[in-house]
């Protein structure tokens, strides 16, 4: 996507980490000394790039760890780079964010490649092993001759990520892991410096293997944190793999925000102690499609999804516009960096635009959505990974419903799931929501939720009294985290009866189909859900948000890309970011 000219040259070095986290998933990570632009130089030309400064003269070795300091064919060298997720930002804006990157004086880019495996993840367990092994098998050739020996950018490679928050729960860790993501990396040729990142203070060497090297996470407490690393580890230099410049944001609570004050003094410290240091991250960018992930914990809501927004308050907005985070820490990397270096001046942000209203022309109702899809027939309820779709690998993302027709309902009846909704479920009889909509977390202790109690109950209405009625259980997934959705166990009781013989229906809503779609009829509000069909005219094609402040939940699909939910009840996000390429914008 980024082609190159004689004018417009990318000089980088390149950090890539593998890290097998809660799913398969291939940490690529970007150490780019990178952006020569000709037109750009002017006064800078007698500076020299930092991919030429460290290999004038030939290359005879790669980046090596000393007792203190990093050295890259010979010359010290101090790690300052910042965190973008290529995936969360539209390809046609890689080069933009990385030229805000590199003008600020960051020598490096930090970037993610998932992958996932329905195994016990993380473990020596051989059916994940297989998984992970067949994949790598096919990434690490491709990258072998990227080395930086071989007159390539990569200089190092990550084992793992926080696999010690896992680690320091078992009697004992799951080394033989770790030691296998090593053992294939080295049978496939990657001989570069290899590393693992913890947060020391809590993990200590619980996440660790020989063979890598130990760097630190941490979001502040800088100088206890690296003094512990150096204890632990006390013949390499310090490397904070993530400082957080941040956090994401989950439904239900605040925005999440971190001073630029803040960051500075804890980037200050780090640097000064000395340390290399990762800003995780420099630009946060945004879950498109259902691709938010969720998080865990032991009190309630034990499920917290995050919104579709990545801004992470992080120096870059979501936007890729500069904040005066960006400014302050950009003084921090001129202050610290040993060898100055040519760098790009500092791109424009992009325009935005406010565009009117658009205008709601049609609908189309659950049931007619479904019409268009196919079925598969199953005795009893399960995930929808184990739907035989998709080459037989399931479906991931998205919705399914769970149909059964001709279902006698008497009046009183009393619908109960003996089992666990993954994560949020509406139930219809005959396409008439039965379910009251979600505006607040208590809900979630409800019926057709994650944190339902177990005696949690939906009594049907009179209006569904029928001997032969359809009801439909719509679940959606909220966000993956190591988890199976749908109704993922048990059964469906309709008044202490097992409900068998269903028809699942994967609501994938995948862009084609989207785009797909006829037979819209006049819009018409309604608690069932649907999905609406607006139109704007764009005379002239910018960057926007869109306000979806008055909206319940759902997502949003311009020409048919799934730009993120919507649940402007819940909160923090009121908008929705749309970038022009991602919209695929047009004159018209």
């Amino acid at each position: 996507m980024m082609n190159q000219t004689h004018s417009d040259k990318l000089d980088h070095l390149v950090h890539i980490s593998m890290t097998v986290s809660s799913c398969i998933v291939i940490l690529l990570s970007a150490f780019l000394g990178l952006l020569q632009w000709a037109d750009q130089v002017h006064a800078q030309d007698e500076l020299p790039t930092v991919y030429g400064y460290y290999t004038e003269g030939g290359i005879t070795s790669g980046l090596e760890a000393t007792p203190d300091a990093f050295l890259l064919n010979g010359k010290n060298i101090t790690l300052i780079s910042g965190t973008i997720h290529y995936f969360r930002v539209h390809p046609d804006y890689w080069r933009d964010r990385l030229r805000k990157l590199r003008a600020g004086g960051f020598v490096g880019v930090e970037t993610w490649l998932y992958r996932d495996a329905m195994v016990v993840t993380r473990s020596s367990n051989a059916h994940y092993i297989t998984y992970m092994t067949e994949y790598f098998n096919q990434l690490f050739p491709l990258i072998k001759d990227l080395q930086f020996t071989s007159g390539g950018p990569i200089i190092a490679f990550q084992v793992e990520n926080e696999f010690g928050n896992k680690a320091r729960g078992q009697s004992k860790p799951d080394t033989a892991y770790l030691e296998t993501i090593i053992k294939v990396m080295e049978d496939n040729g990657l001989t570069a410096l290899k590393f693992t990142a913890d947060s020391v203070i809590s993990s200590g060497t619980a996440g660790s293997v020989a063979g890598a090297m130990m760097t630190a996470n941490l979001g502040s407490g800088a100088s206890q944190a690296l003094t512990k690393l150096k204890q632990l580890q006390p013949d390499k230099p310090l490397w904070v793999m993530e400082f957080w410049t941040g956090s994401w944001d989950h439904w239900f609570e605040e925005h999440s925000t971190k001073t630029a004050a803040s960051c500075a003094n804890t980037m200050n410290a780090i640097l000064s102690f000395p340390a290399n240091i990762n800003l995780y991250v420099f630009h946060g960018g945004s879950d498109f499609c259902f691709m938010n992930s969720a998080t865990y914990q032991s009190s309630f809501p034990t499920y917290r999804s995050d919104v579709s927004s990545y801004d992470y308050d992080a120096p870059l907005t979501e936007a890729g516009d500069y904040t005066d985070k960006y400014t302050t820490l950009v003084a921090l990397v001129t202050q610290y960096s040993p060898v100055k270096f040519l760098t790009p001046q500092l791109p424009e942000e992009s325009v935005k635009e406010a565009y009117p209203s658009a205008e709601i022309v049609g609908h189309i109702t659950l049931d007619k959505l479904l019409n268009t899809l196919g079925s598969e027939s199953s005795t009893n309820v399960k995930a929808m990974e184990f739907l035989d779709i998709n080459d037989n690998s399931g479906q991931s993302f998205g919705f399914i419903v769970y149909r059964k027709t001709g279902l006698a309902v008497s009046s009183g009846s009393v619908l109960k799931i003996d089992g666990q909704v993954r994560d949020l479920a509406i139930v219809l009889v005959d396409g008439v929501r039965k379910t009251d909509v979600f505006t607040s977390m208590d809900q979630q202790k409800g019926f057709g939720y994650f944190d339902a109690e177990s005696d949690a109950q939906l009594t049907l209405d009179d209006d569904s009294v029928g001997e032969s009625r359809t009801l439909d259980i719509l679940v959606e997934n909220w966000g993956h985290r190591d988890d199976s959705k749908g109704i993922i166990s048990g059964s469906v009781l309709l008044n202490s009866v097992s409900i068998q013989d269903w028809e699942l229906f994967p609501l994938e809503l995948k862009g084609d189909w989207v785009r797909s779609l006829d037979g819209w009829i006049t819009p018409s509000e309604a608690q069932s859900p649907a999905m609406y069909r607006a139109t704007v005219d764009v005379s002239s094609p910018h960057d926007t948000f869109l306000d979806m402040s008055s909206w319940g939940k759902g997502n949003v699909f311009v020409n048919g890309f799934n730009v993120g939910r919507y649940f402007p009840a819940a909160g923090p996000a009121k908008t929705l970011y749309i970038s022009c390429p991602s919209a695929q914008c047009r004159d018209q």
